[in-house]
């Protein structure tokens, strides 16, 4: 389990191979970062297909929950 999850995932990917990863511009704000009690914006990337191309990554998930915060990083290949 991961610390007990909220409802969002905080997730990166990293090609290790050199892998074009498809992405848009996003933004989204921010749940827990407030500005004069305004929330702060972010600019996310997010994936444009429903598949990686072939090859190794590390995946990094965080995520923050009424039970502290948990980080893993998880490395996967596809063939």
């Amino acid at each position: 389990m991961f610390g007990g999850i909220n409802d969002a995932l905080d997730i990166y990917i990293y090609a290790l191979e050199g892998q074009c990863l498809e992405s848009e511009r996003q933004f989204d704000s921010s749940k827990n970062v407030f500005v004069e009690s305004a929330a702060l914006v972010k600019e996310e990337g997010v994936l444009t297909r429903d598949y990686m191309p072939a090859g190794a990554y590390v995946i990094s998930i965080k995520t923050e929950g009424p039970d502290n915060w948990d980080r893993k990083y998880v490395y996967v290949k596809f063939e």
